[in-house]
């Protein structure tokens, strides 16, 4: 597997990817509500779960083979 410069532009975000970015972007939302209401576990859990679903899209994007978040 190769990687690209970290200057190159990603893929544009189509289709099917589209599901994992706007997740991700509920996700990093509620998070921000958790933190401003105290709830910081919570909140930690939620960023998880965006980070895995930006991991998710930027694979998808790439061609990555990818069955779970283990992957």
């Amino acid at each position: 597997m190769t990687t690209g410069s970290a200057d190159a532009p990603s893929p544009p975000i189509e289709g099917h990817d589209v599901r994992h970015d706007v997740h991700c972007r509920r996700l990093l939302e509620h998070a921000a509500e958790l933190i401003a209401q105290g709830d910081r576990r919570q909140a930690s859990e939620q960023l998880w779960g965006a980070a895995a679903q930006r991991i998710e899209t930027l694979a998808a994007a790439r061609g990555w083979p990818f069955e779970s978040r283990a992957d």
